[in-house]
């Protein structure tokens, strides 16, 4: 072994790292979610802050009404919220830069002749787009956690029903 690798081995539990790496991802997911509700001023202190929080809890409902896929939700949570939060980002600096044409200049950089009602409606239209899919994320997210809820209890179904036919067919064979 190499002198770093002994060093490592010797301070650094894999357990430790494990810990660190988990403590700053959702560090700094916390540190994105803060400075996106701050870029969206009223709308993300209101709607933004309490999308993100119902994701959260929906997936620690999913954690704990599902330990059989508890891994998985949790990981699929944090993909699911950052997924969001770098939409929201990437949306916002996309509607600043678009915010700065003015409806002539919309017609020049599409090289076509764009009437002037068009072109300031274009903003209007990015900024409802922005609204949908901000709802909607939070609310498909929130379906699909209801949904494993719904196959969990599927497959719990299924497995008494087989384990009942077993049972059925062990005491006709005995």
């Amino acid at each position: 072994m190499q002198e770093r690798d002994v060093l490592l081995h010797r301070f650094a539990s894999p357990k430790l790292y494990l810990a660190l790496k988990t403590l700053a991802t959702y560090g700094a997911l916390l540190l994105l979610w803060i400075w996106i509700v701050g870029m969206y001023a009223k709308f993300g202190t209101v709607w933004i802050k309490l999308a993100v929080t119902l994701m959260w809890i929906g997936g620690a409902i999913g954690v704990w009404g599902i330990p059989e896929e508890r891994e998985s939700t949790v990981k699929e949570t944090k993909w699911a919220v950052f997924g969001y939060l770098v939409f929201l980002l990437v949306y916002r600096l996309v509607i600043v830069k678009f915010s700065e044409f003015s409806p002539d200049e919309v017609g020049v950089a599409l090289g076509v002749n764009v009437p002037v009602a068009a072109a300031a409606s274009a903003l209007g239209f990015i900024q409802n787009l922005l609204m949908i899919v901000s709802i909607l994320v939070p609310v498909g997210f929130l379906i699909w956690i209801g949904q494993k809820f719904k196959v969990q209890q599927g497959k719990k179904r299924k497995d008494e029903a087989f384990a009942k036919l077993k049972g059925i067919r062990k005491d006709f064979r005995e």
